[in-house]
């Protein structure tokens, strides 16, 4: 494991243990600014973590996994998959999964017709696989807005 994943996680479990949680169960708002929630099924939370300058940050947290979750328009992702969110119109899609640097991606977009383009959630963990049944169930993310 690189020594920039275990920074990156170690930071996000000080935030944690720092911000309390913000949510549990049921619609939960992940980002105010893009008018992203979750269905959120019991025992799972979410804790925001400050957001950078055009995107919001979190932690998801399950039975003691966690992955990071990043909100935005410009993903950290290959370029081809990111470009398939403009044809996701019908909801939040999987766009596709992704290694590297000693961690796993998931990707999802919606396209509403916002003027700036469709709006991304992105999961990130050294182990992706313990989140998958929770990310991958039908209406997990919604738009609220």
């Amino acid at each position: 494991m690189s020594v920039n994943v275990v920074t990156r996680i170690s930071f996000s479990m000080v935030l944690m243990a720092m911000l309390g949680c913000q949510a549990t169960e049921g619609n939960t708002t992940l980002s105010q600014r893009y008018g992203i929630c979750a269905n959120l099924p019991a025992g799972v939370e979410f804790r925001k973590v400050p957001p950078g300058p055009d995107f919001d940050l979190g932690v998801l947290e399950s039975e003691g996994h966690y992955a990071e979750v990043f909100i935005g328009r410009h993903p950290k992702f290959s370029h081809r998959v990111i470009k398939r969110g403009v044809t996701a119109t019908d909801g939040f899609e999987l766009l596709g999964q992704e290694s590297g640097d000693g961690v796993e991606r998931m990707l999802y977009a919606y396209n509403r017709g916002d003027p700036e383009g469709p709006s991304y959630v992105m999961f990130m963990a050294v182990d992706i696989q313990p989140m998958k049944k929770i990310l991958n169930a039908n209406n997990f993310l919604v738009s609220c807005r």
